[in-house]
């Protein structure tokens, strides 16, 4: 059964180019739909038009279609309860001060009495398991825990169609992996529609019923998962990096192109006959000068409050490049802002030497002007090189509201450049951006670091950090538990590890990329 139907829809925001031009789709009643592109394909506004109460400000022209009649004709209401939204920006959707009353807040809006509010929230509290958080302060949930509750307020009014955009992108492996198996329960049990927009395929290409490849704001191919990487691999080369590493080890070893979850790719690693190359490990040499010094520190949000951190000691030597890693809620965004001095401690000494600068997680919140044009030109007039360097030029005349997740983040961090500092504190500063787009940040990041910046990175993003970040600490429960280099690092892990060292653990030692996977004969 057909429940949506896009027909040659065009949008442009005002006083810009099209962003979405002559879209057509049709997408029926259970479909489970990847959506994605490079950042400012056009996904993000696609999705808001479908939401309907989020559409953008713009021109508009083209129809969508809801079960055969005009979306825009449905009452505000039925908005409400037949089109569910979660973003990628978790805290953005989360209001009041306690979960239950998050929950309640969503169903009193729509008008349900009190015993229908309790059935449904008991009834949702259990299937996404979470009676035991009722009475929690919704602050004190971690990041993956939150994006939970976003995902279960949606579900209250048991949606036709669920829209999800971006909605991993803040997420630690294993929350990752944990709200995707909750997604392909709900398009199971309850025969939701997802509509999914992501830039990492792993874990959800098998998924996907449908997949639709946006490209400057038009549709390039749609079709099932397995129709969509034969027309990559031979018509559409310039999205191979796309796909996720099981799908290239099966082609590129196997020459198999239906190889679509790690099971599968490690099950033909672990039994073939074919020999693997062994891999060539170079260590990285740190410095003996200090960059960064903390001395047990301690520290907490409120007086009463339990400790964020606790009794943590770490050196920075100039001329490091360092990842944080660790489950959401560790304390990893509460220590990058005490390394930038935005936060003290109660206890305990923070020492550093030169510039710091820092990237929040929020990075939309660094830009006030109408233009990020006139945001950079107030650092620095030296900003267009650097904005070329990335061959993001296209950006600099955009609202910040109007630029995609990724985009933003691209334009902050080149802010944060401008001011030349010796270290450099980044807050998920790969979160909704492409493949592309990650590359050029991590040669940019690379260069930075080898004339002598020293960079520290949370990050949930293994595949970056594999390839560019030469050294991994690990925090669990407001301490670090683990400092190696993140070859190293990896090669120990299981859940914090890139998905080829996975697949090739038993045949491989320490092999964290796609590269380092060869053979003799194949």
């Amino acid at each position: 059964m057909e429940l949506i139907k896009a027909k040659n829809l065009t949008f442009s925001y005002p006083n810009s180019k099209e962003v979405l031009n002559d879209i057509s789709f049709e997408i029926n009643k259970g479909d489970f739909v990847l959506l994605f592109g490079k950042s400012g394909s056009g996904k993000s506004t696609l999705m808001k038009h479908l939401s309907v109460s989020l559409a953008p400000y713009g021109e508009k022209k083209g129809d969508i279609l809801y079960k055969g009649k005009d979306i825009n004709d449905l009452t505000i209401r039925e908005r409400c309860e037949k089109i569910g939204y979660v973003s990628q920006n978790i805290e953005a959707q989360i209001i009041t001060d306690k979960v239950w009353h998050e929950l309640a807040f969503t169903l009193e809006n729509l008008g349900y009495d009190k015993v229908t509010m309790k059935s449904r929230i008991a009834e949702m509290s259990s299937f996404f398991s979470m009676s035991q958080w009722m009475n929690r302060d919704t602050s004190a949930l971690s990041g993956g825990e939150k994006q939970k509750l976003n995902l279960a307020c949606s579900m209250l009014s048991f949606p036709e169609i669920l829209l999800l955009d971006e909605p991993t992108s803040q997420l630690d492996p294993v929350m990752r992996n944990e709200f995707i198996s909750l997604l392909t329960k709900i398009n199971e049990e309850f025969g939701t529609t997802i509509i999914i927009t992501e830039h990492s395929l792993s874990g959800i290409i098998d998924k996907a019923d449908k997949c639709i490849l946006l490209d400057g704001g038009k549709i390039k191919f749609q079709g099932n998962n397995l129709e969509m990487i034969n027309n990559i691999i031979e018509k559409n080369n310039e999205y191979y990096d796309f796909l996720p590493s099981p799908v290239k080890l099966g082609n590129k070893i196997f020459d198999k192109r239906d190889v679509l979850t790690v099971k599968e790719a490690k099950k033909l690693v672990d039994n073939t006959d074919i020999k693997f190359k062994e891999i060539k490990n170079e260590s990285f040499i740190r410095g003996n000068e200090i960059a960064i010094a903390l001395k047990h520190i301690w520290f907490r949000y409120h007086k009463h409050s339990p400790d964020v951190i606790k009794d943590m000691s770490l050196k920075v030597y100039k001329g490091d490049f360092i990842s944080v890693i660790g489950p959401n809620g560790a304390g990893k965004s509460t220590l990058l802002n005490i390394l930038g001095k935005v936060i003290k401690p109660y206890r305990g000494k923070v020492v550093s030497t030169g510039k710091v600068a820092v990237l929040p997680q929020n990075p939309v919140s660094l830009f006030i002007k109408n233009t990020i044009r006139k945001d950079l030109e107030d650092i620095s007039e030296d900003y267009i090189s650097l904005v070329s360097k990335i061959g993001a030029e296209n950006l600099l005349d955009s609202h910040p509201y109007d630029l995609s997740g990724g985009e933003i983040e691209i334009m902050a961090l080149i802010k944060v450049l401008l001011v030349n500092p010796d270290i450099l504190i980044l807050d998920e500063p790969t979160k909704g951006m492409d493949v592309i787009y990650k590359d050029k940040i991590g040669k940019l990041l690379e260069g930075l670091n080898n004339n002598g910046v020293t960079i520290i990175v949370v990050s949930h993003d293994m595949e970056f950090i594999s390839k560019y970040i030469p050294l991994s600490t690990i925090m669990f429960d407001g301490d670090i538990v683990s400092f190696k280099e993140s070859r190293k690092l990896f090669g120990e892990n299981y859940f914090y590890t890139t998905d080829i060292n996975r697949i090739t653990k038993e045949r491989l030692d320490n092999a964290i990329l796609l590269d380092e996977v060869n053979v003799y004969d194949k």
